[in-house]
């Protein structure tokens, strides 16, 4: 996550940033602008990931702070499971 000010809603814009992502298998998640003013909206606040499935969500919050939204994202909890092992011990001791 963070401020990359490379304008994902312009093909064209920094285009070599973003086939370096590309390149490594990294995914910009966000799809609507980041930066709204009078007069322009651009996507330069960024969720990338290398692994999209482990994202469940996404937000992009007007928060009327500053004319940046909020960026946010949900990750997916890991829920492995694991059989159950047995094990078998032995008992050694002696009563008396």
């Amino acid at each position: 996550m963070g401020d990359l000010n490379c304008n994902y809603l312009n093909d064209n814009d920094h285009k070599e940033i973003k086939d370096i992502f590309t390149t490594n298998g990294f995914t910009q998640l966000l799809k609507t602008p980041t930066c709204v003013t009078a007069t322009t909206s651009t996507l330069i606040d960024i969720i990338i990931t290398s692994n999209p499935l482990n994202i469940s969500g996404t937000s992009n919050i007007c928060a009327g702070l500053s004319d940046h939204n909020l960026t946010a994202c949900t990750r997916k909890i890991n829920s492995v499971k694991y059989q159950p092992e047995t094990i078998i011990c032995l008992n050694f001791q002696t009563t008396m």
